[in-house]
């Protein structure tokens, strides 16, 4: 009997950060028996041009635009368009906006919801976390210290990972305090407020005593997913859309085989899929993706290599994904 079509099911991109510094982006074709992905695309030799040196990078696609944010060395703020005949806008400066100028930016996340992209931002120096929107005429709403609006605000956070479900924003803030790893959701109401931050450690049980070093997080089949990096092994668990319950934590290898230690996680959702991916200890790009479970069963395929690579590539060190 013949094998079924290998049938496109989507496209996801993958932005990363070179170990050289440089900013890459790839297509994968996400097929129903097996993936393709386009060659690394430096994207400093498009039309975008040269942000800087990248650290941090993070991806969303609004209205089928792939949207980028990269935090350059020091601290600096850029954003990009690829559009949707595959040409990049010229990087502009975000702190040149409406939305005001941070100092010591150290971790970068965000999301589209509807027609805005919601952008979460890390500084150390001071440490908070604040919170921006651009709006569909391209312009900035004013960052947001979230420690104003929600007491509960971790002090010391090192990474950040944001989702939407429906119009709500979802936060995961890695703190070094306590192994702390801590979830807050901005409301969908006209004002945005926000609930308080809860311990997903506590809330998840058998989380491992260990420092959340990286966070990512998705919503798939109405299920947030949270992968956090620590210095063992990733850890994986989810939240009930209905009651706000947290699944009980697992290692995700105890799910799927992954290839050794990860330096950075990302996740991103498709209907009924759920996207990772991460450079591990290799410096490739590793990937995965789950399908909806079937009676119990968790069905992945991956982990995987991402190939191919351009013959001068060196590596990649932070990724972030996004689907069309």
């Amino acid at each position: 009997m013949p094998k079924p079509a290998n049938s496109a099911v989507g496209n996801v991109h993958a932005v990363m950060r070179g170990m050289d510094g440089e900013l890459y982006h790839a297509i994968g074709v996400l097929g129903a028996r097996a993936d393709s992905w386009s060659a690394f695309g430096d994207v400093t030799a498009t039309s975008a041009g040269d942000p800087g040196a990248v650290r941090d990078v993070a991806a969303a696609v609004v209205n089928g635009e792939l949207h980028v944010v990269v935090m350059t060395d020091p601290g600096g703020l850029m954003h990009t368009i690829r559009h949707a005949h595959g040409g990049w806008s010229p990087f502009r400066d975000v702190k040149t906006t409406n939305a005001g100028h941070l100092y010591g930016v150290w971790a970068v996340s965000m999301a589209a919801i509807g027609n805005e992209l919601h952008l979460v931002v890390v500084t150390i120096d001071p440490f908070g976390l604040h919170h921006t929107i651009r709006y569909p005429d391209g312009g900035w709403s004013r960052f947001d210290n979230v420690r104003n609006a929600v007491a509960s605000t971790p002090k010391l956070p090192t990474d950040v990972a944001v989702a939407s479900a429906g119009r709500e924003l979802h936060v995961l803030v890695t703190e070094p305090t306590n192994f702390g790893l801590w979830h807050a959701i901005r409301r969908a109401d006209a004002a945005g407020t926000w609930t308080e931050f809860g311990d997903v450690q506590a809330a998840s049980q058998n989380y491992p005593q260990r420092e959340p070093l990286r966070v990512g997080c998705a919503v798939a089949d109405g299920r947030l997913y949270v992968v956090a990096l620590t210095d063992l092994s990733p850890i994986y668990t989810s939240r009930d859309p209905v009651d706000g319950s947290w699944e009980k934590a697992r290692g995700l290898a105890a799910i799927v085989p992954v290839p050794g230690s990860f330096f950075d996680i990302s996740a991103t959702g498709s209907g009924e899929r759920l996207h990772l991916a991460g450079p591990a200890s290799d410096w490739r790009l590793w990937f995965a993706h789950r399908y909806k479970p079937i009676s119990g069963t968790e069905p992945w395929r991956g982990f995987y290599a991402v190939q191919p690579y351009p013959g001068n590539f060196v590596g990649v060190s932070r990724v972030s994904l996004a689907v069309e």
